[in-house]
């Protein structure tokens, strides 16, 4: 299981890491609007892997939360398990009585 000791482990770094992302056919403006040609592959069923380089930092993490709740992280897996941290961090707070 994913957890945040995994991305914990990870530095901070300012080279760019490539993230592969699925995402859904709903988000497809935003694809072609934000993503190169060679970045993006359609599949069959509408949707998108996509294959982005950027700096691994908040921001990153902020821009992929942006997809939520139409797109998927599949790599690397410190990536996912930030988001998945993020995703439980969030949803503790609407949780709250």
């Amino acid at each position: 299981s994913l957890t945040i000791t995994a991305y914990e482990q990870m530095p901070e770094t300012f080279e760019g890491i490539t993230i592969t992302l699925k995402i859904s056919a709903h988000l497809a403006y935003r694809v072609y609007d934000e993503f190169t040609q060679e970045e993006y592959t359609k599949q069959e069923d509408g949707s998108f892997l996509v294959h982005y380089t950027a700096p691994e930092n908040e921001w990153l993490y902020g821009y992929l939360l942006s997809f939520h709740p139409h797109a998927k992280v599949i790599a690397p897996d410190f990536v996912r398990a930030r988001i998945t941290a993020l995703l439980s961090e969030s949803l503790a707070i609407y949780q709250e009585k």
